[in-house]
């Protein structure tokens, strides 16, 4: 809860002062960050999502 809440004020901190485009960036950073990491503990990378 707490980082969720720790999160959600960076966030809005960031949109606040340098502008959307900075907190976009920081968003589609995080999505290739989270992709390296799968790919280097062996994760495969499809495009799909797993079947249910």
């Amino acid at each position: 809860m707490l980082g969720t809440e720790r999160a959600c004020f960076s966030n809005y901190s960031i949109i606040g002062k340098p502008g959307s485009v900075q907190a976009s960036d920081a968003s589609y950073i995080a999505l290739v960050v989270a992709v390296i990491i799968g790919t280097a503990v062996g994760e495969e990378i499809t495009g799909t999502s797993p079947s249910r």
